[in-house]
């Protein structure tokens, strides 16, 4: 139901049965199986859709949910897939940014801390994922590319857009 409700663009409708996925999930012993993702990865899309639906209030309860499931306590060692707690970090920081709340820039300097900088022309060391990343979190710290440090953010962002296909960071770059 889900699926059918992303492809007939009914963000309200997928959000809800995100949220009944989510209800459900402890008591469904396969529930990754069937979904195909983690709980994690229901509570990032269901984040998206919010995001799509204009609910930014659940959208930013979404992704703390989602990190606090991903980030592991200090004491466990660093998080796994830095880039994924990366991108859930800068979406947090948009939602902050729409309800008026402090932190955002907070999460978007952590949310850099996690995927590396690009050294020199060599990014053989950057997956997709962190160069998309890192290229979304750029532009999200520089929107209006204002001054010499927002502008030297984009052209970054610009240049790992192209090198990795990330059109959707590439055209926002633009």
């Amino acid at each position: 139901a889900v699926a059918h409700a992303t492809q007939s663009v009914a963000p309200a409708e997928r959000l809800a049965l995100l949220g009944r996925v989510l209800r459900l999930w402890d008591q469904v012993p396969d529930a990754a199986e069937r979904t195909g993702t983690d709980r994690p990865g229901v509570l990032e899309q269901a984040m998206l859709t919010a995001e799509l639906a204009g609910d930014h209030q659940r959208g930013l309860a979404f992704a703390d949910a989602a990190l606090t499931e991903l980030r592991p306590a200090a004491e466990l060692g660093p998080p796994a897939a830095p880039a994924r707690v990366a991108s859930i970090l800068c979406k947090r920081s948009v939602f902050k940014k729409f309800l008026g709340r402090p932190g955002g820039w907070d999460d978007l300097q952590a949310a850099l801390a996690l995927v590396p900088a690009e050294a020199g022309a060599d990014t053989d060391g950057l997956s997709t994922a962190e160069a998309t990343a890192r290229a979304e979190i750029l532009l999200e710290m520089a929107p209006f590319g204002a001054t010499a440090r927002d502008r030297a953010y984009d052209e970054e962002a610009l240049a790992l857009a192209r090198r990795f296909g990330a059109v959707r960071a590439e055209v926002n770059a633009l």
